[in-house]
C-alpha cells in the first residue's frame, strides 16, 4: 500500500487530517489544489473509479480503520468467448461459421485488453478496444441481415446474439465516456478515435472490390482535372526460339479519363501475344486477352463497377459454378455468401446505375455510369516495300457485356426483378440471368511512309443485341 499512501498524501491540504477513508470523488467535484503530475494522476484515478475499477478503489484507500463503502459499478458486462458460444450453440450439427468465429475471437481480444485494465488507459490500447465494440456490433447485423428466414439456427442464436449486441452498445457508450472525460482531463485533444478496417464486413461487401478500391487516389493523380487522360501500356515480347524469329508475351494497358468533376473513365487490357519476324523484312503477330471498362462518378465508383462487372460475368457463366462467386464477393461459398453477394451486387446498382435524364447539363457524367467486360483478338502485319515504303496493317475484334442502367433494369424486369434489389438463390443451377447486352468493336487500321509522304486510316465499327433482342449497328469513326 505504499504507492496507495504517497498518492493520498500528495491530496493532503493544511489543516486537520479527517478520519476514516479518502473520500475521493469524480473529477468535476474535485477541487483540491494539486501539483500538474500528481492532478492529472488523481484524475485518471477518478475516472476509472467511477468506472468500477477494483484495483483502483481499493489502492486510494486510507490505512485508518475500514468504514462501510459503496460498491463500485460493475464492469464485467460482455460475455467471454467461452460463455458466448455456450449461449449461441446452434446444436451438434450446426458449425460457427465465418461471422461467429470473428465474433469469437472479437470477445476473446477485448477480454484480454480489460484483463489488465488497459481499456481505460488512454491510448492506442483503448482506441482499439473501442474499435472492437464497434465490430461486434456491425458483425451482429451482417449476421442478422444474411440469415434472415434461417429459422433453423436463427431460433437459437438470435437471444444469444440480440444480448450481445445491448451490451456491447451500453460498454461502447461508457468506454467512450470515460476515454473522453479521461482526455479532457489530461489536457489532450478530443479527436474521435481513428476507425480501423472491420475485415469481417469487408469481405462480406465485396472483398475484391474493397482491394480495387485502394487504388482509387492513384487513378485520380493520374488525371487530376475534367479532360485530362493518362495511359500506361506494357508489352513484353520473349523470343522462343534460338533465331529469336518467334516471339511469346503480353501486352498491359491502362488508360483512365476524367470527365465532369469527379467522373472518371477507365480501361485495363491484358493480352497474350505471339508473333514471328521474318528477317528484317517482315513481321506478323496477334494478341489474345481480355478488357475491363467503367465509368463512374468517382474514380473509386469506377473500380468498383469494374468487380461490379466481373461479378455479373462470373454468375451468368455456364462453366464458374455460383460457389466460386459466393466465395469472393459474399465471404462463403454457401446460401449465405449467395445473399451477402446479391446484396453487395443491389447495393452497387443502386449507387451507380441511374437514369440519365434526371442529371442536368452541369452534373458530373455519374448518370452514364457503366462498366464492360470481355475478350479480344487482334492481328497485325508490318513490312517493307524494297526498302522504300514501309507498310502495317493492324485489326482487332472485341466482344463482351455492357451493363448500365438501361440494360439492367430492362432484363431485371423482364424477369420479375428490380434493379437495385438482390436476386433469389435459384433453385436449379444454371438458372442466373444475363443483365447486359451484348455489344462488340471492330476496328482496322492502315498505314504506309515512303521518304517524305505518309497517311494512315482507321476504321471502328461498334454494334449491340439491345436486351439480347434487337440489332443495333452504328460506325464509330
Amino acid at each position: 500500500m505504499g504507492t496507495s499512501r504517497a498518492v493520498v498524501r500528495g491530496l493532503k491540504a493544511p489543516g486537520r487530517q479527517p478520519s476514516g477513508p479518502a473520500r475521493l470523488t469524480g473529477p468535476a467535484l474535485n477541487h483540491s489544489p494539486q501539483s500538474g503530475a500528481v492532478a492529472a494522476e488523481q484524475s485518471l484515478i477518478d475516472l476509472q473509479r467511477l468506472a468500477g475499477n477494483r484495483a483502483v478503489f481499493a489502492a486510494v484507500r486510507s490505512p485508518s480503520p475500514p468504514v462501510q463503502s459503496r460498491k463500485p459499478m460493475a464492469l464485467q458486462r460482455l460475455w467471454t468467448r467461452d460463455e458466448f458460444k455456450k449461449q449461441t450453440d446452434a446444436g451438434f450439427l450446426s458449425g460457427r461459421g465465418k461471422t461467429m468465429k470473428a465474433l469469437d475471437d472479437l470477445l476473446e481480444e477485448y477480454h484480454g485488453i480489460r484483463k489488465n485494465g488497459m481499456h481505460l488507459q488512454p491510448g492506442g490500447t483503448q482506441d482499439r478496444a473501442l474499435n472492437i465494440l464497434h465490430e461486434i456490433v456491425e458483425n451482429i447485423a451482417v449476421w442478422k441481415d444474411t440469415h434472415e428466414g434461417d429459422t433453423s439456427r436463427s431460433k437459437k442464436r438470435i437471444p444469444g446474439l440480440s444480448r450481445l449486441e445491448i451490451d456491447a452498445k451500453a460498454e461502447l457508450k461508457e468506454l467512450t465516456e470515460i476515454r473522453d472525460k479521461s482526455r479532457e482531463y489530461m489536457g489532450q485533444d478530443q479527436k474521435p478515435v481513428e476507425r480501423t478496417e472491420n475485415k469481417l464486413k469487408t469481405e462480406m461487401e465485396g472483398n475484391f472490390s474493397s482491394i480495387l478500391a485502394k487504388l482509387g487516389p492513384i487513378f485520380s493523380a493520374a488525371a487530376p482535372a475534367s479532360g485530362d487522360t493518362g495511359e500506361i501500356e506494357v508489352a513484353i515480347k520473349v523470343p522462343v526460339d534460338p533465331s529469336g524469329a518467334g516471339y511469346l508475351g503480353f501486352r498491359v494497358k491502362a488508360s483512365v479519363e476524367r470527365m465532369k468533376k469527379q467522373a472518371m473513365k477507365m480501361r485495363f487490357e491484358l493480352a497474350v501475344v505471339g508473333g514471328a519476324k521474318i528477317g528484317n523484312v517482315a513481321e506478323i503477330g496477334g494478341e489474345l486477352g481480355m478488357y475491363l471498362e467503367s465509368q463512374g462518378g468517382t474514380p473509386e465508383k469506377a473500380l468498383e463497377l469494374i468487380s461490379y462487372g466481373v461479378y455479373r460475368r462470373f454468375r451468368e457463366s455456364k462453366v464458374i459454378p455460383n460457389e466460386v462467386a459466393n466465395f469472393i464477393w459474399g465471404g462463403s461459398g454457401t446460401s449465405v455468401g449467395w445473399k451477402r453477394a446479391e446484396k453487395w451486387a443491389a447495393k452497387v446498382e443502386k449507387e451507380n446505375f441511374k437514369d440519365k435524364s434526371t442529371f442536368a447539363a452541369a452534373d458530373s457524367d455519374e448518370g452514364g455510369a457503366y462498366v464492360e467486360t470481355g475478350g479480344l483478338i487482334g492481328a497485325k502485319a508490318k513490312g517493307g516495300v524494297g526498302g522504300v515504303a514501309e507498310l502495317e496493317g493492324t485489326g482487332q475484334y472485341s466482344t463482351g457485356q455492357h451493363y448500365d442502367y438501361n440494360s439492367v433494369k430492362a432484363l431485371k424486369q423482364k424477369h420479375g426483378g428490380k434493379l437495385g434489389e438482390a436476386d433469389k438463390l435459384p433453385t436449379v443451377r444454371g438458372q442466373t440471368h444475363h443483365l447486359g447486352e451484348s455489344v462488340h468493336h471492330l476496328e482496322f487500321g492502315f498505314s504506309a511512309k515512303g521518304g517524305p509522304f505518309g497517311g494512315a486510316l482507321k476504321v471502328g465499327i461498334d454494334w449491340s443485341t439491345q436486351e439480347r433482342n434487337e440489332g443495333l449497328a452504328k460506325l464509330n469513326r
